[in-house]
């Protein structure tokens, strides 16, 4: 009798548990190149992104959020691994390069999340290896879309057109959005974990009429192609909001969103790159116009909505976060370098003290509380024997409470905490090991910089450094004529006006690109179709 009054009590209690250890479900979005100016929630005068900035308003909104490498490549080895790139190799980008790829001892958030019960899906950009050991199908990843090891390009029988540019969405925005709604509905009874990773809004810089002419406020033409790209991007997070509203699953769901870098403010791109405002630096550099980036998340009924929290936190964090989530902490091990922010979300703890660290290419930063000290590698202006290894090196110092731009180097003023943050700098260069698929250009100097042993190589890992021969280039840098079609064509309308076919100006010869293009312009209505572009000079 005893023991059939426990069996009931089990049995009528059991449920009431399992509700309450529920696992939710985790989204991770992240952007490709968008900078920290360019959202609405950071006040934005061109970009508008309500779908984006409701994520900020309904959990929190982190001023100060970081990742791991001012570069695609290193910056998603990062935010994968939960640990700094640098300890395994993945520090610069080398996604072309024959045999690139993530370690394979090193478990990604694939695995992890796999492990703790969750279906997995990768969405969009990899950049993480090109060696089928390192395609996210084999890292933990149960399904993928857009991505090497994708199935067929159809969703429920139907085909999907997997362009990089059609009539109405450009970088595969739509399609990738496409994949993760399906995702969604198909395991909207499960615990699922997605990583979607949009290419916007990266170079190319190209939008299409539809969401051009949503931004008709923007009066630079130029401006208004990067509108339009973060247009569609914001559509995308509203269709991917409004499915789980629909689905009933908001509250039982932890979204992120972050950028993978600053934007990249390259001279090579016309005036449609993204902003960093008020940030100092750009992509490829460790100022915070590098590294700190658009950082929200969001989890109703369990964050506190309209959270404006300014304390550092870095995408490291990602990892250890979802695995708590998920109740799993078992999983939380002394390799991963985030940590977990779940009782920070839920007002149960202060964020830890702790330094962030970053370092490419010879560039170095230290974020502690509101301390920031950057070494900016001179690393192409300096001749290979002047470059002193960081210990020598020079910092800049910055109070990031007062000083955010990075406009005053406070370092002569701080000599006792600039020799503390060089210490600490040295003594984590120390533990990483030297960036694979190098040019046989950076060697040296990176050996100068980060010295014997911040230069060891992963075990495992393919040290030849790769050849950066550039092809001569032709008037049209190189390119075929339907690419240069798709990269200059800003309106849409399949033809280039003279503007166009030149692109920046910046160091191009302008006189001989003009003759080149008068003689191409059959009709001289002047603009060039693409049968006019494929004509040489001698047709």
């Amino acid at each position: 009798m005893k023991k059939c009054i426990i069996t009931l009590f089990a049995l009528l209690f059991a449920p009431a548990v399992s509700a309450a250890t529920k696992q939710p479900n985790v989204i991770v979005l992240f952007t490709d190149d968008q900078g920290y100016a360019d959202l609405g929630l950071h006040g934005s005068q061109i970009v508008k992104t309500p779908n984006i900035d409701s994520i900020g308003r309904n959990g929190i909104h982190f001023t100060s959020g970081y990742v791991a490498a001012p570069q695609c490549g290193p910056s998603r080895a990062g935010i994968l691994s939960g640990r700094y790139p640098q300890r395994f190799g993945m520090e610069i980008n080398a996604a072309s390069a024959p045999g690139f790829g993530m370690p394979s001892d090193i478990p990604l958030i694939g695995n992890y999340m796999k492990k703790a019960g969750y279906v997995t899906a990768a969405v969009g950009k990899w950049h993480v290896g090109n060696t089928n050991a390192s395609l996210a199908i084999n890292r933990g990843f149960d399904w993928v879309w857009s991505m090497k090891g994708e199935k067929p390009d159809e969703l429920q029988g139907v085909k999907i057109d997997n362009g990089h540019r059609t009539p109405t969405s450009t970088h595969r925005t739509n399609y990738l959005t496409l994949g993760a709604l399906h995702f969604i509905e198909k395991n909207k009874a499960k615990p699922f974990f997605m990583y979607l990773a949009y290419h916007v809004p990266h170079a190319p810089y190209i939008s299409t009429p539809n969401w051009m002419d949503k931004n008709k406020h923007v009066a630079n033409k130029d401006k208004r192609v990067l509108a339009g790209m973060i247009s569609e991007l914001d559509d995308s997070v509203g269709r991917i909001l409004a499915k789980l509203r629909e689905l009933k699953l908001e509250e039982d769901t932890l979204i992120f969103y972050i950028s993978d870098n600053g934007a990249q403010l390259a001279a090579k791109y016309p005036a449609t790159v993204g902003s960093n405002d008020p940030l100092k630096g750009k992509k490829g550099t460790t100022y915070e116009g590098g590294v700190r980036v658009p950082w929200l998340v969001q989890w109703k009924g369990t964050i506190p909505a309209g959270q404006v929290v300014d304390d550092p936190v870095i995408s490291l964090d990602v990892l250890p976060t979802a695995l708590a989530a998920a109740g799993r902490e078992d999983l939380i091990t002394g390799k991963l370098d985030g940590v977990n922010l779940l009782p920070f979300f839920k007002k149960q703890s202060a964020l830890p003290s702790r330094k962030l660290y970053f370092r490419w290419r010879g560039w170095f930063a230290v974020r502690e509380d509101k301390w920031n000290a950057v070494y900016p590698a001179p690393l192409f202006q300096t001749p290979p024997e002047k470059i002193v290894p960081l210990s020598e090196a020079k910092l800049e110092l910055y109070d990031m409470s007062r000083d955010k731009e990075q406009r005053s180097n406070i370092a002569t003023q701080q000599p006792e905490r600039v020799a503390k943050l060089k210490q600490s700098l040295v003594a984590w260069n120390r533990e990483l090991t030297a960036p694979g698929w190098i040019a046989p250009r950076d060697v040296s100097v990176l050996n100068r910089i980060y010295g014997k042993e911040g230069m060891s190589h992963y075990p495992g890992l393919s040290y030849k450094t790769v050849a950066q021969k550039r092809p001569p280039k032709t008037a049209d840098g190189g390119r075929s004529p339907e690419r240069l079609m798709q990269l200059r064509d800003l309106d849409q309308d399949g033809k280039l006006t003279l503007k166009e076919y030149i692109g920046n100006t910046k160091g191009r010869n302008v006189p001989a690109l003009t003759r080149r293009f008068n003689q191409r312009d059959a009709n001289k209505d002047a603009k060039l179709t693409l049968e006019e572009l494929k004509k040489t000079k001698d047709q």
